[in-house]
Order: structure tokens, then sequence, then C-alpha cells
């Protein structure tokens, strides 16, 4: 369980403005659960947390608008940092519209930007991010997309054998997600170690729990899991108990060699 906490980013996305898609209450209480989830990373996850659109005071600012290119930016600098300043842990949160594409090869899934139509302007293609995780650096990926039609982020889903991660849709390829963010609020009551007997979160832990607190209702969380457990929160007590562990392994192990090789037969 490897958790440097000293290179863990996180990109927190918040997008309520939109120009031709429905804009509610509940969009704007979206995005402020967003920045509630960013401040919880910050304090108990050990983040660096980057937020898109950031106000003058950096927290997400509800009131700006986010282009394509602005997301395509933010998405890259996180999945890409420079060599000298390399990152563990990246972590990518997005709650906003997402779209589905029709096509002759199938649907096609988006995150969508302030500037979409739903008929010529989509936004981010979840073919695209997938692609970007699997050409990125970085060890442990952390993915939580909180839009309509979010699980078509799954479709022709191909494991990556050589990294740690977990990815969280809010729904299923084809479902549209309650406008009062489910994975938003589960993840701010899961992630929340306080709440917890562990006293830190791993994303085994996390799923283990969206699992067993499955909504009934026609809305399914996705998720797939690979690799080394990563720590979402808490990391300071998680070190602690895997340097534990491992020293209680290395005692064994002597203890092993000694009763193996230590031991001599009577004649």
């Amino acid at each position: 369980m490897s958790t440097n906490h000293s290179n863990r980013d996180a990109l927190i996305i918040g997008i309520c403005q939109y120009d031709d898609l429905p804009m509610s209450p509940q969009l704007d209480l979206l995005a402020k659960q967003a920045e509630q989830l960013a401040k919880l990373l910050e304090t108990q996850g050990g983040f660096k947390v980057t937020r898109l659109p950031c106000a003058v005071d950096l927290t997400l600012d509800l009131k700006k608008r986010v282009t394509l290119p602005e997301l395509e930016q933010a998405i890259e600098k996180l999945l890409y940092p420079p060599k000298e300043s390399p990152t563990q842990t990246a972590l990518l949160f997005f709650a906003g519209h997402g779209l589905v594409k029709e096509t002759r090869l199938g649907a096609e899934g988006f995150l969508a930007t302030s500037e979409v139509d739903g008929r010529s302007v989509y936004g981010f293609s979840l073919k695209t991010l997938r692609e970007l995780l699997r050409n990125s650096p970085i060890q442990q990926q952390v993915v939580f997309l909180e839009s309509c039609h979010s699980g078509a982020f799954f479709t022709d889903f191909q494991a990556d054998e050589e990294r740690d991660y977990c990815f969280v849709t809010s729904t299923r390829a084809h479902e549209e997600a309650l406008a009062e963010g489910l994975l938003t609020r589960a993840l701010l009551d899961l992630l929340d170690y306080t709440k917890h007997p562990e006293g830190y979160v791993t994303n085994e832990l996390l799923t283990r729990r969206l699992q067993a607190g499955s909504t009934k209702g026609w809305q399914r969380f996705q998720w797939q899991i690979h690799g080394q457990k990563i720590v979402l929160s808490n990391v300071a007590v998680a070190e602690l108990l895997a340097g534990e562990l491992n020293s209680l392994r290395e005692q064994l192990g002597r203890k092993e060699q000694k009763v193996r090789y230590g031991t001599k037969r009577r004649a």
C-alpha cells in the first residue's frame, strides 16, 4: 500500500453554467457539494486540489463558464505532470451535465462543457478520457463522474494491468442522473474517515460500501478497481498501519527462519 501524500493531486470540476442546456437550482447545489468534496480531499485525503472553475477565494465559482479547451487543458495538466514533479496519485471529479451521441459505431458519452448544444457540440469525450488515463505516467488513478450517461466511460473498457485505479460513475451508460447528485452525496459520507471504524478509506473499502448502500431506484453506480489499494482518506493512519503490518511480516519471517534453520537435530 503505497501512500506518499506529498504528490497527490486532485482536479474538482463543477459546471453549472450552460448556454443551451437546462440549469436548475439542483445543479448549483451539486456544485456546492463538489466544493465540500474538494475540502474533504484537502483536509482528510492529503490532496493538492485544483478547482475548475475557480473563484478569487480559490473555491469553485458557480457563476463561471467552462469551455472545452479549458476542460481539456485542466485534465491533461492533471494526468501529465512535469517529469521533475511526478505525481503518484491523481484524482478527477466531474459534476455537471453528461451527453451521449449516437453514431454508426455505437453510443459515445461526453462530459458537457458550457458551450455544448447536444446537436453539433457535445463536450469532452469519455473515450478520449480513457485514452488519456491509459497513456498517463501516473500509477494511481481515481475518477469519479457525476453526470447523466457517465457509465458510457466503461463502454468497450479494457483493463490496464499496469495501473492501480478506481473508476466510479453515477449511472449506467443509458441512464440519466438525478440532479441532487447521489454519487457526490455518497462520496461525502463514505470518504469521511471519522465515520468508519478502520480510521481510513481505501478504494476497496469505498466500493464495498457503495455496493452495500446501492440505491434501489433505477439509477445505478458503476465501478472498476484494479491493482494495489489506493488510500483516499487519512493517509497518515493508513501509512502507519501499513508500516506496522510490514514490520509484523518481517518479524514472522525472521521467526520462521529461526525455526527452519536455527534448531539442531538431536543425535
